[in-house]
């Protein structure tokens, strides 16, 4: 055996009598514990010294220690929440509460003791679901003589209504970016990358430097790391956003002028930035200029709002369903449809409005319906996401590119698409073009005459074809 193999398992049985050790411990430093966590996060340790009787500290540690091979720290730290709650419910009896005490009847007082609690039902469901779940581990592993009797179940859990997505209503945006230029230069950058992506902030707080990705048609995507699911993702941006991130990437060069940034948002530790330093940004700019909701109260920021901003948005935009699971890299359609809160009432608003025919500028009946193949589906997310609505109707072009071409000239463009919702805008702007058509015709203009005569035109067949319905 050679020497390098030697010592490598000299340095494997060290890191495993270090590790047993620190799971004999009450207080768990986590990188000896091997429990990895996030760039953005400063903690170091977790602590079970709240927790009791001595059996049940033991049962917890090795549950957290079984969990942490496949669990993120924020689901750790949950576990151990849910577990002090359970300890706070046994030291409820006037005497020691034993493993072989714990059986269904124990179960339902804590359940009931649960039900009890403040707060919602989804979080109490939490902590019922933890501790079912460790007992259950528990009873497999053999683990403190717990029993093998199924003492929990399903329909344990209390009923949870869908509520609203902690969506920004369009008002509170519209306020917030009209004084986004009062932040920070990169905190401002932030805010708009978040606002636009729909990522997690912790997500974007740990964006690496070389976080944009180009292909071979000139778009760009954006590359992250998901943490919650520990892989690396892709998902496709604008070339505006593209142009900020570029922006931010230079200014944080400039600013720390050292090859040691590792990330898009650097604090001066070279570390990444911490997510409440822009909330406490935000709401400082929502108290200085009264930023106020639809309650016409002060709004309070939570950067997690902006995410199911852009899922609300785009599911009441008729996105499919799975386009939006896919780009929010959620995990089950559930997930997805927690973001559908506004859909029905959206669609049922505009499906008459929308029902009707869609036509290009000559009048011509479009069927948009696509056939979107699984595979295809960043490819559809890159032609679609950011798809430009129109004052008239809606552009058809792809954007690949950047801007439109034709500025200001979409009558006169196959991409055009339109429907009855914009009737009374094309009798207007055709009775001003009639307007300009005589005038030029009175001077001589002949491109005017030229340009005009060919909007009149596609106007004339748009509105001959949609009164037909």
């Amino acid at each position: 055996m050679s020497l390098s193999k030697i010592n490598l398992i000299i340095d494997n049985s060290e890191l495993i009598n270090d590790r047993e050790t620190v799971y004999q411990s009450d207080i768990w430093e986590l990188e000896a514990a091997g429990i990895k966590t996030v760039p953005y996060i400063t903690t170091t340790h977790i602590s079970f010294k709240k927790i009791n009787p001595e059996w049940l500290r033991k049962l917890a540690k090795r549950f957290i220690r079984y969990q942490a091979a496949t669990k993120v720290y924020y689901t750790i730290q949950q576990y151990i929440r849910s577990i002090v709650h359970f300890s706070n419910f046994l030291s409820t009896y006037n005497r020691i509460v034993q493993p072989q005490d714990i059986n269904r009847t124990l179960m339902l007082s804590y359940i009931e003791y649960v039900h009890n609690l403040p707060g919602v039902n989804e979080a109490k469901n939490k902590l019922i679901t933890h501790i079912k779940l460790m007992m259950t581990l528990a009873s497999i592993e053999n683990w403190e003589n717990i029993t093998k009797e199924k003492i929990m179940f399903r329909e344990d859990r209390l009923p949870v209504r869908r509520g609203k997505p902690r969506y920004i209503p369009n008002i509170v945006l519209d306020q917030l970016n009209k004084y986004i230029d009062d932040l920070l230069p990169d905190l401002r950058r932030f805010v708009v990358i978040l606002q636009h992506t729909g990522r997690r902030p912790g997500e974007i707080c740990a964006l690496p430097l070389n976080c944009l990705i180009r292909d071979s048609e000139g778009d760009y995507f954006l590359r992250y790391y998901e943490f919650k699911m520990k892989k690396e993702e892709t998902i496709p941006i604008s070339h505006e956003i593209a142009s900020v991130i570029k922006e931010q990437q230079e200014w944080i060069t400039i600013q720390h002028k050292s090859n040691e940034i590792k990330y898009l948002f650097t604090n001066k530790k070279y570390g990444p930035i911490q997510p409440y330093i822009v909330s406490n940004a935000l709401n400082q700019l929502g108290i200085k200029h009264s930023i106020k909701g639809l309650d016409n109260n002060l709004w309070h920021f939570q950067l997690h709002q902006f995410r199911h901003t852009v899922g609300t948005r785009m599911i009441n935009a008729g996105m499919p369903a799975h386009i939006v699971q896919r780009y929010l890299k959620h995990n089950s359609p559930e997930m997805t449809m927690n973001y559908a809160y506004l859909h029905d009432s959206t669609m049922k608003a505009e499906f008459a409005k929308f029902h009707g025919k869609m036509v290009d500028i000559t009048g011509k009946v479009i069927h948009e319906q696509e056939n979107i193949e699984v595979a295809e589906d960043l490819k559809w997310l890159k032609r679609n996401i950011l798809a430009q609505s129109l004052p008239n109707g809606y552009c058809g072009l792809p954007i690949q590119q950047g801007g439109c071409p034709h500025a200001n000239a979409c009558l006169g463009c196959s991409h055009f698409r339109t429907t009855t919702q914009f009737m009374d805008q094309h009798k207007r702007q055709l009775e001003e073009t009639k307007k300009i058509l005589n005038t030029a015709v009175q001077y001589g203009w002949s491109r005017q005459i030229e340009m005009n005569k060919k909007v009149e035109s596609s106007l004339l067949a748009i509105i001959s074809t949609l009164e037909k319905q």
